[in-house]
């Protein structure tokens, strides 16, 4: 196991000195630049096709070991941000992309309904044996348990076979790409962010859906705590709401013996002041459309109520494509047509397709100058 190699002077793990920053290049407890940050992150955006800015060879070039700590060339301030930042910008594009949470939160719900077989709470507190067996197999197993243990559903109770089907028939609807529906997120303003409860889903489903504000009239009663998921995901630069940076020291020149630590602002007057967000996002378990319509427009409610107007949605609504089956429910277009939510999509294309048409236009449809590229 790699533990962090920075730890309090006092503390019985922490390396002699002179050496700590041996310790530091693997997991830098520090700061978190560290070299399985710098292989991560060009790994992963190499394998998505997400482009990032940080130069690592440059920051391997420009560091030296002062004063037991690695430190980097002042002029690599920026560089350094960048590798925060891109940590930060592939949490938002790939690791909690809408549909690798709904996975996520599929499997989680299989080994939950699994648990009263699986057991997984017991064995893994049962030694390192047995949590090390916990590893990936387990979906198989569940997926083919009765395959893999012949004759064991005559001796297992009422309440354990239950537990594998209802483990197995989410599982098939995972590998059918039967997804959870994602159905609306929102970024909490930096100004709320401190003290924002995160609501429940009965919270959610308590709310009840009106048609103020252009969202879809549905009835409450529409709309099952079950079947929704509200999750938050944090999103920040490694340190919280802090600067990750200010952790990190410099030096002048290659031949400087001394260390400093540098102020954003002494850099660059664009260097953003909040570091940390935290966005709200909502799933319907549900892949009916009326079911996911009902539960996107009970969170919007909600938002609304909570936040007013100073909150809206991240991403845009999209209409279904046409001639498409919806939800694996067996509905075609027809049937999303024939919901309000499907009127609310396409009004809300509509007026964006105008906006766009105006704003070209008033650019000369040159895109608005040097600034606008």
């Amino acid at each position: 196991m790699i533990l962090a190699g920075h730890h309090d002077a006092s503390s019985r793990a922490s390396p002699p000195p002179g050496q700590r920053w041996l310790y530091e290049i693997v997991a830098n407890g520090r700061n978190g630049l560290d070299v399985d940050k710098f292989d991560y992150l060009q790994r992963d955006a190499a394998c998505t096709g997400c482009r990032i800015a940080a130069d690592f060879d440059r920051l391997s070039a420009f560091s030296k070991v002062i004063g037991d700590e690695t430190c980097y060339k002042w002029s690599e301030y920026q560089n350094v941000h960048e590798v925060f930042r891109a940590r930060a910008s592939l949490h938002q594009r790939v690791y909690n992309h809408r549909k690798a949470k709904a996975v996520e939160f599929m499997v989680v719900d299989a080994l939950a309904a699994a648990e009263p077989v699986l057991r997984l709470g017991e064995r893994a507190s049962g030694g390192p044996s047995s949590f090390l067996a916990l590893d990936d197999t387990l979906i198989k197993q569940v997926e083919h348990w009765q395959t893999w243990r012949p004759g064991w559903a005559d001796g297992a109770a009422a309440e354990e076979t239950a537990a594998i089907r209802d483990a197995q028939a989410i599982l098939a609807r995972l590998r059918s790409r039967d997804l959870y529906r994602f159905c609306d997120e929102f970024v909490v303003p930096a100004a709320e962010a401190a003290r924002f409860v995160l609501p429940s889903p009965a919270e959610v489903a308590c709310t009840g859906t009106d048609s103020a504000g252009g969202l879809p009239a549905a009835a409450p009663s529409s709309v099952s705590p079950d079947d929704l998921i509200i999750c938050e995901i944090p999103i920040d630069l490694t340190a919280g709401a802090a600067n990750p940076v200010d952790r990190v020291s410099f030096f002048h020149h290659a031949h400087s013996t001394s260390k400093f630590r540098m102020r954003k602002d002494e850099v660059s007057a664009m260097l953003p002041d909040v570091c940390q967000e935290r966005r709200v996002r909502a799933y319907c378990r549900n892949s009916d459309p009326a079911a996911v319509a009902a539960a996107t427009a009970a969170f919007q409610v909600w938002r609304s109520r909570r936040f007013g107007g100073k909150v809206g949605s991240s991403t845009p609504i999209r209409a279904p494509r046409p001639g498409t089956v919806l939800g694996g429910s067996g509905g075609s277009d027809r049937a999303a047509e024939a919901h309000p939510a499907f009127d609310v999509a396409q009004e809300t294309l509509k007026r964006r397709r105008l906006d766009m048409d105006a704003a070209a236009a008033a650019s000369g449809g040159n895109g608005g100058g040097p600034s606008g590229r």
